[in-house]
């Protein structure tokens, strides 16, 4: 077999967490040790129940592995746009994790906690990175950015519009497209990790995956193109910075209880937004990090990526 024989058949049985690890055997097999390590780590993390002393080295173990550079082969899917735009999702499996922050992480608000266990039981698809200029331009038609770029963000995006774009896409390809859920992002974002970036609990472990403003509000000063940075152990891009990015659901206040393919309540005024951006300091770029903002609110580093649920 091939990568891409392996890929395909994970996408053919999304719900089969074995061939991942059966995938990483043959990643070893070829000499391909830093990608099949990170597989295995990924896979191992995403369905661990406990902390342990075990689980805390394999999560070191992965987050030093992306601060590397190491890019785990994704299982990705991709919808034509335009003759030279695509949108490429990748497909983010089944697994449990931690939602929320620790009491201890610094800059922590109190909407992110108690931190609790979420089981994430259907497989789904999100966009590796957030939609771009050149996305928009191709199923909207307007390009109304300040910061001007076909590989940039598209920003300056309400919740009405990212909705909008969705439901464009959905007719365009009969396929439901849609904002992903509050957990299906963080679970996405995190990818095993549990720590305050994918990559470490440091400011610093996140200057190479996230961009934001490293001093006061506004001093990175703009956007940058997609993808430029290194990406999580799902093949996704920033996730920690560029520009906060719209979910489907408004805010669910937290419980210590486990919870099971949550979502916030419906809403015609709210939504979460999620991911930190250009604009704002690290703290707001934590994997934790959560805001309730009307649906109408239209700044300049906001954004949105799509989900595609397995169907």
């Amino acid at each position: 077999m091939t990568e891409a024989d392996f890929l395909l058949a994970i996408q053919a049985e999304p719900y089969d967490r074995s061939v991942w690890l059966i995938f990483s055997d043959w990643l070893e097999e070829h000499g391909r040790l830093a990608e099949a390590r990170l597989v295995r780590l990924r896979q191992q993390l995403i369905e661990q129940e406990q902390p342990t002393p075990l689980r805390d080295q394999q999560q070191r173990q992965l987050c030093k592995l992306l601060r590397a550079g190491v890019r785990v082969p994704a299982a990705t899917t991709g919808l034509q746009l335009a003759p030279r735009v695509s949108l490429v999702l990748s497909l983010i499996s089944p697994g449990v994790f931690l939602m929320g922050s620790l009491s201890h992480e610094p800059d922590r608000y109190e909407n992110e906690g108690p931190r609790h266990r979420v089981r994430m039981t259907r497989p789904y698809y999100l966009g590796i990175y957030p939609v771009t200029q050149a996305q928009w331009q191709s199923v909207m038609g307007t390009t109304l950015f300040r910061f001007r770029g076909a590989d940039r963000p598209a920003e300056g995006i309400n919740a009405y519009d990212a909705e909008s774009f969705c439901q464009r896409l959905s007719e365009r390809f009969g396929r439901r497209i849609r904002l992903p859920t509050e957990a299906e992002w963080e679970y996405a974002c995190r990818g095993g990790t549990q720590t305050t970036f994918y990559t470490g609990n440091s400011e610093r472990s996140l200057r190479r995956a996230g961009w934001c403003s490293r001093t006061t509000p506004g001093s990175a000063r703009f956007t940058r193109r997609v993808g430029s940075l290194l990406p999580n152990a799902w093949g996704l891009y920033d996730m920690h910075g560029n520009v906060r990015e719209w979910c489907a659901d408004d805010q669910r206040d937290y419980t210590e209880q486990e919870q099971t393919d949550p979502r916030g309540p419906e809403s015609n005024m709210y939504r979460i937004v999620r991911g930190g951006s250009w604009y704002y300091t690290a703290e707001d770029a934590r994997s934790a990090s959560r805001y309730q903002r009307p649906m109408d609110y239209r700044l300049e580093y906001y954004g949105f990526r799509v989900a595609m649920p397995v169907e």
